[in-house]
């Protein structure tokens, strides 16, 4: 079974690299995509993977030599994700094959068996650097990749994806039985009497970000004042995204 673990880094100068690695990805995804509808331009048949990657690799020991900060892997991910897409197009999957995106919104860059090793509880060395992040839970399994992945806030966190994952062991079963209502007044009502409270925190973060989307249309476009209300936006955004997750 695989499964995935994602941790968050802890904030440190060397994050700087991964950001930098991070918008060089960026860099290559537009590249790509432009080679790819100029290519379907001209011939009217899609660019094959194989062409695209050795064209690739030659701008990285040419012209766009500091394309080599992404690893020959992360490169070979790209394509990857790039072609899936537009499988995923033409099957009519959906609406829009890959397009350009914007340094700030591209997020992230993946490793397969190189360039990361994991040194121990809440430490990883990715790309020559040593990190610390905070490990929630322990890993288990196979490590078969590792993604860098950014925010909207730019905080980095690390997801592992893991193979031969062992399932958790099921409890044995009691034979006893219990039942629960859902009601409007209480959350729940459980056989044994005892009642639980509503909670509604999705109600509470859906409403400040009404408020906080507010404050942003009203901000000037362009001044600080704004870009720091698209933070404020953002980080609403990601704990509206917690709280259903939960």
């Amino acid at each position: 079974m695989r499964q995935s673990f994602q941790y968050k880094l802890f904030a440190c100068k060397r994050l700087k690299h991964l950001h930098r690695t991070i918008d060089v990805s960026a860099e290559i995804w537009n590249h790509s995509v432009a080679l790819h509808r100029r290519y379907y331009r001209l011939f009217k048949k899609t660019l094959p993977k194989a062409k695209l990657q050795a064209h690739l690799a030659k701008m990285r020991n040419g012209r766009r030599a500091h394309w080599k900060v992404v690893g020959s892997q992360s490169v070979q991910a790209i394509t990857d994700r790039l072609y899936f897409g537009w499988e995923a197009f033409f099957r009519g999957d959906i609406k829009r094959p890959p397009t350009f995106r914007r340094r700030r919104k591209y997020r992230s860059f993946t490793l397969k068996q190189a360039g990361y090793k994991v040194l121990g509880h809440g430490r990883i060395k990715v790309l020559g650097r040593n990190y610390r992040f905070n490990q929630s839970r322990p890993l288990s399994g196979v490590i078969k990749t590792l993604t860098v992945r950014r925010d909207a806030l730019r905080d980095i966190q690390i997801s592992f994806s893991c193979d031969q994952v062992q399932q958790p062991e099921q409890a044995p079963k009691t034979g006893l039985s219990a039942g629960a209502d859902f009601g409007l007044k209480d959350f729940l009502t459980l056989s044994t009497g005892e009642r639980i409270a509503a909670p509604q925190p999705l109600k509470a973060q859906l409403r400040r970000l009404r408020n906080t989307q507010r404050r942003l249309s009203r901000k000037q476009k362009g001044s600080k004042s704004r870009n720091r209300a698209r933070v404020a936006v953002a980080r609403v955004h990601r704990k509206v995204a917690n709280v259903r997750n939960d």
